[in-house]
């Protein structure tokens, strides 16, 4: 379990410290307080030294659409701080897990080169324009990025990116400081994204995600992967009394499937961590206590943390008071905006239902 966590530089975030940290640690905050990026920060501890994983979180952010294209230049070039001075920048964070403290760093170097068409090609490929004739010898005018990778003070290797380059080479020797993490995203239920495996072949825990699914659905028996048999692909069935056949999942609402996918994360991040962005998305507002008591005494049970964040305060007071048993393990921490910048406010369940009951205190 994480029990501290500084981000020093990371995107727009400027010396963040998070102690204290629980079971169920809630995020909340004005737009633009950091709240996705402290839950970036923890998703790239599965591989701190990983240009792939760095990619792949860069390219979630702002994805216009399936015909965007974004270089990989560019996605690691948002990530690290705005204000670069001398052509230098940095990634900078640490904490402790488990007890072990840990830190990383990434060290980057912008400068300027021409490539040749071997190299550009040694580098990746090209990035085609029109009217290029492939049989000529071409130079290209290019920004690079060089970054090093610094874990628990060790060299951890480096990658070099230029602007004009499309793929990328990656390398099989990942540094974990945290082996399973998952990742649930505000509208990653709309792509039917499941985790429901490990869930199916878990009685007890198939039993009451059962109850809850009854809650979205009174008729529902249960859902199952099928088999197509053209494409051999794999789809989920939903069996409903109301129904005299099978339903696909995508004849059901955002909120069932929502509540489908959080619940199925759970065993996913078994003993590791569960982020949660915007986590109470498509979910309805009658549905949001029984689905919050279930993650949350079952991630205890699985021994899973959980980071979440949220906008809506009728989510987050639903989170605080959905279990008693566990709100001591709770913690409410609120992002704020200040003139020297963003402070943090952390505080137990107990606490912060006080404050928003008794003092009328907004703790988004």
């Amino acid at each position: 379990m994480i029990s501290e966590l500084t981000i020093e530089k990371f995107r727009g975030i400027d010396n963040l410290k998070l102690d204290a940290l629980g079971k169920v640690n809630i995020i909340a905050g004005e737009n633009n307080t950091g709240k996705t990026s402290i839950l970036e920060v923890i998703e790239s501890l599965q591989g701190p030294n990983n240009l792939r994983a760095w990619r792949l979180l860069g390219k979630r952010e702002g994805n216009s659409g399936p015909r965007m294209y974004t270089t990989v230049y560019d996605t690691m070039k948002s990530l690290f701080p705005i204000n670069n001075e001398m052509n230098k920048t940095y990634i900078s964070y640490s904490g402790k897990n488990d007890g072990k403290v840990f830190s990383v760093q990434l060290l980057g170097q912008f400068s300027e080169t021409i490539l040749s068409d071997e190299q550009l090609n040694a580098n990746g490929g090209y990035v085609l324009h029109e009217n290029k004739n492939e049989y000529e010898h071409n130079e290209y005018e290019a920004s690079v990025l060089d970054i090093q990778y610094i874990i628990n003070g060790e060299n951890c290797g480096k990658d070099k990116i230029y602007s004009i380059q499309r793929g990328i080479q990656y390398s099989d020797n990942i540094v974990r400081i945290i082996n399973n993490v998952v990742y649930v995203s505000p509208t990653q239920h709309a792509n039917n994204t499941l985790y429901l495996n490990d869930l199916m072949t878990n009685t007890e825990l198939y039993e009451q995600f059962v109850d809850i699914m009854r809650e979205f659905d009174p008729d529902f028996i249960s859902i199952n992967s099928v088999e197509e048999e053209r494409t051999f692909a794999r789809k989920y069935v939903v069996l409903s009394k109301k129904f005299k056949e099978g339903l696909i999942l995508n004849a059901y609402g955002d909120g069932m499937k929502k509540a489908m996918l959080l619940l199925s994360a759970v065993l996913k991040a078994k003993n590791g961590i569960l982020l949660l962005d915007e986590f109470e998305t498509a979910i309805h507002t009658s549905a949001m206590g029984n689905v919050f008591k279930w993650i949350i005494e079952n991630a205890e049970k699985l021994n899973v943390q959980i980071f979440m964040t949220s906008h809506s305060l009728e989510a987050i007071n639903s989170v605080l008071k959905c279990s008693p048993k566990m709100q001591k393990d709770i913690r409410m921490i609120t992002l704020v905006n200040t003139e020297k910048g963003v402070k943090v406010r952390n505080v137990d369940a107990i606490k912060a239902i006080q404050l928003m009951d008794e003092y009328g205190l907004e703790l988004r």
